[in-house]
């Protein structure tokens, strides 16, 4: 429990470092190479993405079966890693011959949308790109590993150091020379620097055999409805977040490309925090699903989860719906704040289809993730056919709505298959989870939205409204929509912290 709550800790404080210095690095970005580069990095990088769609869940796979394994039992779980690595070399020769025929193919795909030297500007970027994908899949796998050990910090204070690196070095080259090559170039190297520290403590420090000679048929057929079942919720995942963009840049332009991009870093941010809590419990999860709990009882283990990310979710939707245009016109500039109207319409619903992510895990334990799966193909589909209809008819707008929509569906059919077929009582799950929470941020808004009626300038705008905003928050919070074990949680830290200033 504590180690779980350390790297809860780290998860979060990486989510604010990641969260402040992706939007100043990515600012300075547009600023310093330009709209249309950038236009084409995103371009390109959107299409690329995709292929984390072969990745197959290898990571959470790997994370679910050492977890089920006994930790006794040697030979078990040198099979289950084995198994799992084996899987996750052959995907890697696969990514490397698909990123070889989408290199072929982009005179063809933008041969309308982008220029001869974009193109080749295009061709350049894949291959570090790619590079980069190949070894942050690898990188996941071995972070399935560690998270099955119950190590949950590693992956989140490595990441935080990559993070820094990253932000110093682009800052540094880019002021060097304005060329777009450099961000992907600095992204590959730390990719394969990660994967190189990673492999090696699972090595040395957990003992891990990634021996091949350990494959085992039973497993690897096992595992393959589950892969195909990850394969299709990362089909998902990359759709809601790179179709509008890789639409946008074969129907419209680069410059409108950025434009969109720019609202997909608020959702990004958001996406990230939202998802942060689903993985930390896997392992509690799994245990209490092995050891037979399920109906009330399971119900009440998650509400504790389903409350934080409420809390945390809340906060952030809340505050980009009062301060998040002016944060937007502050950082990128007045010129792009049409993007925080498209980042809201996919926001919004996101914060409640993530209320209950954590059931994602009894879903992996009984092996019923195909359902979600599937569910979530035909919704995307859906929103892809959407998408194009929009564009050509109300434009970057429409693509927005289409997406937003299709979460929409997405939450209540999955939330109807978890009352029924799972057990959980998801109506409950949402009341305890929103009880006291989501009147104090709807209370804290409306306050904090005041002084924008009276302040004229963006920037006065995004201060005033914003400490407003968390001060309202805060009070309403602790003396009114706390539960008691919150509201001891607030004290004890109010009591450390006064500890503190004594000293």
């Amino acid at each position: 429990m504590k180690s779980r709550n350390i790297g809860l800790i780290i998860s979060y404080i990486y989510f604010i470092c990641n969260t402040i210095l992706g939007i100043l690095i990515s600012s300075f970005i547009v600023r310093k190479i330009g709209k249309t580069d950038y236009g084409v990095y995103q371009t390109v990088s959107s299409f690329a993405a995709y292929l984390v769609l072969l990745e197959f869940g290898t990571g959470t796979v790997m994370a679910r079966n050492i977890a089920l394994s006994s930790k006794e039992n040697t030979d078990e779980i040198n099979k289950n890693v084995s198994t799992v690595w084996l899987l996750t070399i052959i995907l890697s020769g696969i990514i490397i011959l698909f990123s070889f025929i989408f290199y072929l193919l982009i005179d063809i795909i933008y041969a309308n949308s982008l220029s001869v030297e974009q193109r080749l500007l295009g061709k350049r970027i894949l291959i570090y790109v790619s590079i980069n994908l190949l070894f942050s899949f690898l990188t996941q796998t071995l972070n399935g590993v560690t998270l099955g050990y119950e190590v949950y910090s590693l992956d989140k204070i490595i990441a935080l150091i990559r993070l820094v690196m990253r932000t110093a070095l682009i800052i540094c080259l880019l002021l060097y020379s304005s060329n777009v090559l450099f961000i992907v170039q600095i992204d590959a190297a730390l990719a394969l620097l990660n994967f190189i520290i990673l492999y090696f403590f699972c090595r040395k420090k957990l003992r891990v055999n990634f021996s091949l000679k350990n494959f085992d048929k039973s497993i690897f057929f096992a595992i393959i409805p589950f892969c195909f079942a990850m394969l299709m919720e990362t089909f998902v995942n990359t759709a809601n977040g790179n179709v509008d963009k890789f639409l946008i840049g074969i129907l419209l332009t680069p410059e409108d490309v950025t434009l969109y991009s720019i609202s997909m870093v608020l959702f990004s941010m958001f996406s990230t925090v939202a998802t942060l809590p689903v993985s930390l419990f896997k392992p509690e999860i799994a245990k209490n699903v092995k050891n037979g709990i399920k109906g009330k009882e399971l119900t009440a283990i998650l509400e504790k989860p389903c409350r934080q990310n409420v809390l945390i979710t809340g906060l952030i939707t809340f505050g980009l719906l009062i301060v998040g245009r002016q944060f937007i016109e502050i950082v990128y500039g007045v010129e792009y704040s049409d993007s925080w109207i498209y980042a809201m319409i996919i926001i919004v619903p996101l914060f409640l289809n993530m209320a209950n992510a954590v059931i994602i895990n009894v879903l992996d334990v009984m092996n019923k993730r195909m359902v979600r799966s599937i569910v979530l193909i035909v919704t995307t589909l859906l929103n892809i056919i959407a998408t194009l209809i929009a564009l050509n008819t109300i434009g970057m707008i429409g693509a927005a709505i289409a997406t937003g929509l299709s979460l929409i569906v997405q939450t209540i059919i999955m939330d109807y298959y978890y009352f029924r077929h799972i057990g959980i009582n998801v109506i409950y799950l949402y009341k305890k989870s929103f009880k006291g929470i989501l009147l104090c941020l709807i209370g804290s808004a409306i306050v904090s939205y005041i002084p924008q009626l009276i302040i004229k300038s963006y920037i006065a705008q995004f201060f005033v409204s914003g400490m407003i905003f968390v001060i309202v928050f805060g009070l309403l919070f602790y003396f009114k929509g706390a539960n008691i074990s919150e509201k001891s949680n607030i004290q004890k830290i109010l009591k450390k912290l006064k500890k503190n200033n004594h000293k």
